[in-house]
């Protein structure tokens, strides 16, 4: 998986009795993923912000085209306890309509997208895909 190594990669569907792919189709509840790039926190490490919000979030989008259903991008700024630094630099989450449909656009283009992460961090992300059941 390009030169950077492997993601963690942590599949979470968040429901209560089970993954059910077709419960809620056609409603607003239950019918998209997010898939979250997490950034965590770690003395020395480096993370370079002007170079992906305006290099790489743009190389994703236009590699994962219309599959992707929207992107968001978030800054740690502190943790739980006032005062507290945050536990992740960075955030990224990213929705598909479904698990198939994320597949099939990262598939040709994720060695293209795990060689460009040096160029902004030294951080190794973790990757979540979330079912999302509640907006």
């Amino acid at each position: 998986m390009g030169g950077f190594g492997k993601f963690v990669l942590l599949v979470s569907l968040l429901r209560s009795g089970g993954f059910d792919p077709t419960r809620n189709r056609g409603t607003n509840v239950g019918t998209m993923i997010r898939v979250s790039v997490l950034y965590p926190a770690s003395a020395g490490a480096n993370f370079d912000w002007a170079y992906y919000t305006s290099q790489h979030i743009p190389l994703v989008n236009r590699l994962l085209g219309r599959a992707l259903k929207g992107v968001s991008v978030a800054r740690g700024l502190g943790g739980e306890e006032p005062g507290s630094p945050a536990p992740f630099v960075a955030m990224a989450d990213l929705r598909f309509e479904s698990i198939e449909s994320f597949q099939a656009a990262i598939g040709p283009h994720l060695e293209a997208i795990n060689a460009d992460i040096l160029n902004y961090t030294s951080i190794m992300p973790v990757v979540q895909i979330s079912e999302i059941i509640a907006t």
